[in-house]
């Protein structure tokens, strides 16, 4: 499974752009929890999925979670524009 091998890695490196510049960003120290979760009270119509990440947010560095769905999972384009993100803190 792709989180398995991505977690499993001790650096997970992508490339950010940001204000007109680019960067290298591991983002594995990010990443404390991923993985696929099933929620049987989604709207009342049966069960769906979903990839739950807990991310930290060390004051430093940072990548957006699309960012890391796409690095991790390899999604992009329409696939990756379908994800819909909640944040919970």
């Amino acid at each position: 499974m792709k989180i398995q091998k991505g977690l499993e890695k001790r650096e997970f490196f992508i490339d950010q752009e940001r204000k007109g510049k680019r960067r290298i960003l591991d983002i594995r120290p990010l990443i404390e929890k991923m993985e696929v979760g099933e929620n049987k009270e989604r709207l009342g119509k049966g069960s769906s999925w979903g990839i739950e990440m807990v991310l930290r947010n060390e004051g430093r560095r940072t990548a957006k979670p699309s960012e890391i769905v796409e690095a991790v999972l390899g999604l992009e384009g329409e696939a990756l524009a379908q994800c819909r993100i909640i944040k919970i803190e």
